[in-house]
């Protein structure tokens, strides 16, 4: 391994293909990168670092010109190549830069973005094909004109690849481009002076602008090791890229360096990779997409190679913590032959197609009762729950593989969707913990959910439920889901009905918890249905009323925020005469014949309600 500082030309100008491997993921520099990049160039030269660019010697067989895999840099190189089109685009132009000047920087930006290979002049950087072509777009193509560009000898610039204010027109909306067109309109807003200046510190061998770290390792170096610690600067890789690159790249190794074995690498990754992740826009949104709570978010590819890992048995949630997931792969494969690494990629390409069928569900998607497998995925997230994602996985991809879900296994999601509902309701289980915990035995086989329902320090029996939702301190988001999926069960197998609904619907309690407004007069009951007539009494056995299952219920969104805090009577009023379809949970509150609306209506419709809820989520499942 050699390393040395240098200047950007110097990182460049070298005959040589500077080549990004093809499983790195593609360009995702954006515009927080390109202004800090900017900035720190606009510094007094002696103030400036850039970075180090990790280069790996390979063999390019028929070249007689050196190549190196871009082990680190990919997204630097590729960005000051860009900033150089741009700069170099406005100083060509600059009145006060004489013709010989600027044929010279012509010379020296052309030598440093291409090498001549034999008599034919290629782009120095080979990007992968996700970035190949906008990225000769810019080098090569940025100002080639279009066939209709004149009519009648006039010029049409807006015809052409640029537009009038000098942009890049891109209907794929690549971040390459992008990046060329926001350095563009940056520097057309700067002096002539700081363009040359730039222009310079770009194309300048002197000592003053050596800005770079240029680490050259031989073709037989530990890249990997090196690997590890250059993931600190621009946008950091994330555990799928740098899982996706340790397969890859010790595949290519087992495969041995050869043109065929690197042909036949690329195939399996275009096999078993890209055509799960990267097949099209759609694929790559959702696997990007970030799922979760909090500051626990994650790309679903993340997920998945998690519970992958949870369902392997690499990664033990009591022992290893969510940053450690790339290490936890590379520690597993280290001692893969070729043979194990395919099959490994085979079964996480199988997972991950199961993954997105069963976990892509969203607010916009329909709900039937009699569907268990979405049931509990919905329950799960709404309750942001992902704890148990790799248990469901594993039986639902088993379920796949057989045909269907074997008897046994649909009771073991019914039980776990029991289990959650039932502990979410009485605040029985810390569940971060102990819920990791479960899911590991689950997993391993050692017991399943029903053992846990029949456990009593969690308090899961149906009286701590029924007595729980009579006073369900609680966020929105757990009645609502409860009320939904009563909603569903009611109206399945009902003929006159649709049995299935869109999650769009908002919490209405209906003695509001703002009720001195409009309820004040109405009389306090408290336990037997006395009337309260002492002050703290009545705050108190409203405030319980108030918080019961039995006195809320979901209505559409625009609807709800109409009704506020309302009376009874007005509520009602406005419920029949807007909705006319509402759900079955609203009707029995707002029927034209209901009268009045206090502790005794709240505390039966509560009792109803629980009895309803056990039948739903029994502590013995019944599939």
């Amino acid at each position: 391994m050699t390393a040395a500082n240098c200047s950007i030309k110097r990182c460049f100008e070298q005959e040589c293909f500077l080549e990004v491997p093809f499983f790195q993921r593609a360009y995702v520099w954006n515009q927080d990168n390109w202004e800090q990049l900017l900035n720190t160039l606009s510094q007094e030269s002696s103030s400036i670092f850039l970075g180090a660019v990790i280069l790996q010697k390979r063999e390019k067989d028929g070249s007689r010109v050196k190549s190196y895999a871009v082990i680190d840099g990919q997204q630097r190189l590729t960005t000051l190549s860009i900033l150089l089109c741009a700069c170099y685009d406005h100083v060509k132009d600059d009145p006060s830069v004489t013709p010989a000047a600027a044929q010279k920087y012509r010379f020296v930006v052309d030598g440093m973005l291409h090498t001549l290979d034999g008599d034919q002049l290629d782009l120095k950087m080979v990007h992968s094909v996700f970035d190949r072509d906008a990225f000769k777009l810019v080098v090569d193509r940025r100002d080639e004109v279009t066939d209709d560009v004149c009519e009648g000898g006039v010029y049409h610039p807006e015809r052409g690849i640029r537009d009038l204010s000098g942009d890049i027109r891109n209907e794929d909306e690549s971040p390459i481009v992008a990046c060329y067109n926001f350095f563009y309109q940056k520097l057309r807003a700067r002096s002539e002076d700081f363009r040359r200046a730039l222009m310079d510190k770009l194309t300048s061998d002197l000592d003053s602008n050596q800005f770079l770290v240029r680490v050259e390792l031989t073709k037989d170096e530990d890249a990997q090791a090196i690997f590890d610690v250059i993931n600190s600067t621009g946008v950091r890789l994330t555990h799928a890229d740098i899982i996706k690159n340790d397969i890859f790249r010790l595949l290519l190794e087992r495969m041995g360096d050869s043109k065929e074995s690197e042909a036949q690498v690329k195939d399996l990754h275009e096999e078993l990779w890209a055509e799960v992740f990267l097949a099209d826009a759609d694929a790559r949104e959702y696997w990007e997409k970030k799922s979760g709570k909090g500051d626990r978010q994650r790309p679903n590819i993340e997920l998945l190679l998690h519970d992958f890992a949870c369902i392997r048995g690499i990664y033990n949630p009591d022992e290893h913590k969510f940053e450690q997931l790339s290490k936890v792969y590379r520690e597993a494969i280290k001692d893969f032959t070729k043979d194990q690494l395919i099959e490994f990629l085979k079964e996480i390409r199988a997972y991950a197609e199961t993954y997105r069928k069963t976990f892509a569900v969203g607010r916009q998607d329909a709900y039937k009762y009699d569907d268990p497998v979405r049931r509990l995925v919905h329950i799960l997230s709404e309750l942001k729950i992902n704890t148990f994602n790799p248990y469901v996985l594993k039986l639902v991809h088993e379920g796949r593989f057989a045909g269907e879900l074997s008897e046994a296994s649909k009771k073991e999601l019914a039980d776990l969707e029991t289990l959650v509902v039932r502990a979410a309701i009485v605040h029985s289980i810390p569940c971060t913990k102990n819920y990791n915990k479960f899911c590991r035995q689950f997993l391993m086989g050692n017991y399943g959910p029903k053992v846990l329902l029949a456990n009593p320090d969690y308090y899961l029996d149906d009286a701590r439920v029924a007595e729980s939702l009579a006073d369900l301190r609680s966020d929105n988001s757990l009645p609502t889901l409860l009320l939904f999926w009563i909603e569903l069960y009611r109206i399945k197998g009902a003929l006159s009905s649709n049995e299935e609904l869109k999650y769009r619907y908002s919490l209405e309690h209906v003695m509001p918890t703002k009720w001195k407004e409009h309820w004040d007069e109405i009389p306090v009951y408290g336990e037997g249905d006395v009337v309260e007539t002492d002050a703290w009494k009545r705050e108190r056995a409203r405030a319980r009323a108030i918080q019961s299952l039995g006195n809320m219920t979901i209505l559409k969104k625009a609807l709800n925020s109409k009704l506020r805090n309302k009376s009874f009577s007005v509520k009602k009023e406005e419920v029949l005469k807007n909705d006319l379809a509402m759900l079955r949970v609203a009707s029995e509150v707002y029927s034209a014949s209901a009268e009045s609306w206090d502790e005794r209506t709240i505390r039966a419709r509560t009792k109803a309600l629980a009895k309803e809820i056990v039948k739903i989520w029994p502590l013995e499942a019944s599939v």
